[in-house]
């Protein structure tokens, strides 16, 4: 049995023994120029940089190998740890030239930007319909086209389309509720919280009304 040691930057391969993932080198050709390392036994993707490899074993395992010596803060990849770190500092260094908004990262102010354009560049190849951004797409076919849900609970056995979902969902496995500061009612969702309030203002305002006198003596 292979020996799991520390995760190392530069080994790919000792990565995916540590988190458990068997890899194996295959020829890039079928004359055998180039090599390429692969993912074998989760899903056989295969990458021709190490370092995307190891980005991508961290999504069969949940191992977060890059971690933010300020917080704690764990990510799968280094870019993320290197926006993240800027969260700390303060520092915005993508600025939108059409209006005064900021970004920790480019990827951000590129998507941002399609709000000022209209730019609709990832089309559903189902039914046609456009997205700004590839995850809002992605999340499309999951719920529309796909019976794909790869977000699962850890505390069950329901799974989601995105990672918002799968948060949404946790709470109901927590105590953690938005409450109503008049009433006391407690909610999963913020959303619902919001449309309590607004329920209950309308439930006020026709009480008042209904008390008004309907029309001068």
């Amino acid at each position: 049995m292979a020996q799991r040691g520390h995760p190392t930057c530069s080994d790919p391969k000792s990565d995916a023994c540590y988190l458990g993932v068997k890899t194996e080198v295959v020829p890039l050709s079928p004359q055998g120029v180039g090599r390429l390392l692969r993912s074998a036994t989760e899903c056989g993707r295969s990458f021709k940089i190490s370092g995307s490899l190891k980005s991508h074993m961290a999504s069969h395992t949940g191992y977060r190998l890059h971690v933010c010596p300020e917080c704690g803060r764990s990510f799968k990849r280094h870019m993320s740890l290197k926006s993240h770190r800027l969260s700390h500092t303060g520092e915005r260094p993508f600025a939108c030239p059409d209006c005064a908004m900021t970004f920790t990262r480019r990827h951000n102010l590129t998507c941002h930007r399609r709000q000022h354009s209209g730019e609709t560049p990832y089309a559903c190849g189902d039914c046609g319909r456009r997205f700004k951004q590839a995850m809002h797409l992605n999340v499309h076919i999951r719920r529309w086209h796909t019976s794909e849900r790869p977000y699962r609970c850890s505390e069950c056995d329901k799974c989601f389309v995105c990672p918002a979902s799968r948060k949404v969902h946790m709470v109901v496995h927590t105590e953690e509720r938005y409450w109503c500061p008049d009433c006391g009612h407690g909610y999963t969702r913020s959303g619902t919280l919001k449309a309590h309030k607004c329920q209950k203002r309308g439930t006020v305002a026709a009480e008042l009304f209904s008390k008004e006198p309907s029309g001068l003596a």
